[in-house]
């Protein structure tokens, strides 16, 4: 039988991964709001006390704590171990979408996509899930799809809202069998050969013949947003019901 601090030290020990996320995402700030977030959380002080630190009035410092922790908010909501412990999402559209804005809060250029860099990412991920049959970073799929964000943004093809549309499209005519029969690594498998007609197109400078150059950017970042929620585990969720029985149009 288990005693109450054999219950304590198991409990403890299921929070740790927990703890160490939260340590990551608070890594993620700039310097001045981890010292807010650290001052707040840490030593404890005032809001007085925290604008003395800064230089700043009180309303000041309760404006900038408010702001840290917007940051740290978002941060902790799109860490693929929070998603799994805490409820950010009901419906698969919601992580979806979540993710797809997501990847493209931090491609704010408008450049071509670096094609040595993309396949550097897939090489990295075959010797994770292929040869060590572990899981990459989930930081790795949203860099690939910083990379042809922004390759639409320079094109002028990017909305978020028609990325959105469109997936919710695709999962309405493809279900989830087609990616949960090889998960993450039927993913990887896809990406690569996107990213290999990228560079194709890219090196012979013509116009594509069948997908066009901005499809294949948009299925880049649509297979990155898939393996995210497979990260998270929520690319097992349902489609909402009004959504289900909705048009793309209606999304966009």
């Amino acid at each position: 039988m288990l005693s109450i601090d054999d219950n304590i030290e198991e409990s403890l020990q299921e929070l740790q991964p927990l703890r160490e996320a939260v340590a990551t995402c608070i890594e993620q700030l700039n310097e001045q709001d981890q010292f807010i977030v650290n001052a707040i959380n840490s030593e404890f002080l005032s809001y007085e006390q925290l604008g003395k630190r800064l230089g700043v009035s009180k309303p000041h410092a309760w404006r900038l704590k408010n702001n840290a922790y917007a940051k740290l908010q978002q941060l902790l909501t799109m860490h693929p171990l929070v998603r799994k412990k805490v409820r950010v999402a009901n419906t698969w559209e919601q992580s979806a979408s979540q993710w797809v804005m997501h990847i493209a809060s931090f491609a704010t250029e408008e450049r071509r996509a670096n094609i040595e860099m993309l396949f550097r990412l897939i090489n990295s991920a075959k010797c994770c899930l292929f040869d060590n049959d572990d899981l990459p970073v989930s930081l790795l799929w949203t860099e690939i799809g910083i990379e042809a964000i922004e390759e639409l943004r320079r094109m002028d093809e990017w909305d978020s809202g028609e990325m959105c549309a469109l997936l919710i499209s695709k999962q309405q005519d493809y279900g989830h069998g087609n990616i949960t029969a090889f998960g993450l690594r039927g993913v990887l498998v896809r990406l690569s050969d996107k990213i290999e007609r990228l560079n194709n197109l890219q090196l012979k400078k013509t116009k594509a013949r069948n997908e066009s150059l901005v499809d294949t950017l948009r299925d880049i970042v649509g297979y990155c947003v898939i393996a995210l929620m497979l990260n998270d585990e929520t690319f097992g969720l349902e489609l909402g019901e009004n959504v289900a029985n909705e048009s793309v149009s209606d999304w966009i």
